[in-house]
């Protein structure tokens, strides 16, 4: 099984319902079961039914004050994703740090972050740009195609070209945004 084991800095549990909000917010559908009450609970389920089916484990040692994300050592990569995940916003959330009990790499809140970042960042930038640069093209070709077409057309080059340019500004605003 891969798995982390978090030591909070923090002592207060978080709830399973606000971790779920976290998770949607990220883009996992899961649902959570819950083994205890919503915050003093000893496990919690995040599933998402399949094929295939996605299931990461959160435990809670109240003796100890550990925290566990666990998945199966099968398990496809959207589980493991959802798991790296999850881990991030027990990180942002209680601090501390998290080992990675198979590596054997310990991470800060920080550290855990850029790893991400390191991960996920360069595939999602590099679509970005194509979709930026796409809608650029798109204004640019509007805008010459208005001046060449036939005059009883240029209204719906112009409709063409005002959607395009508030999609190509949109885009990049919300890329410098973020």
């Amino acid at each position: 099984m891969a798995e982390y084991v978090l030591t909070p800095e923090k002592n207060e549990q978080p709830s399973g319902l606000q971790l779920l909000e976290e998770l949607h917010r990220r883009g996992f559908p899961v649902e959570i079961h819950v083994k205890g009450e919503d915050r003093k609970w000893e496990a919690i389920r995040f599933s998402e039914p399949g094929p295939p089916e996605v299931e990461c484990i959160l435990s809670y040692d109240a003796e100890a004050g550990l925290y566990t994300a666990f998945v199966s050592q099968d398990a496809p990569p959207s589980a493991v994703e959802l798991q790296v995940f999850l881990v991030d916003s027990l990180l942002r959330e209680l601090g501390g740090r998290a080992d990675n009990t198979n590596t054997r790499e310990r991470f800060t809140p920080e550290q855990f972050a850029e790893k991400i970042r390191h991960h996920h960042g360069p595939a999602r930038k590099l679509g970005d740009y194509l979709w930026i640069g796409f809608s650029w093209l798109v204004v640019l070709l509007a805008s010459l195609m208005y001046f060449i077409i036939a005059p009883n057309l240029q209204h719906l080059v112009l409709v063409i070209l005002f959607l395009a340019f508030l999609s190509a500004v949109l885009q990049t605003v919300t890329h410098i945004k973020n």
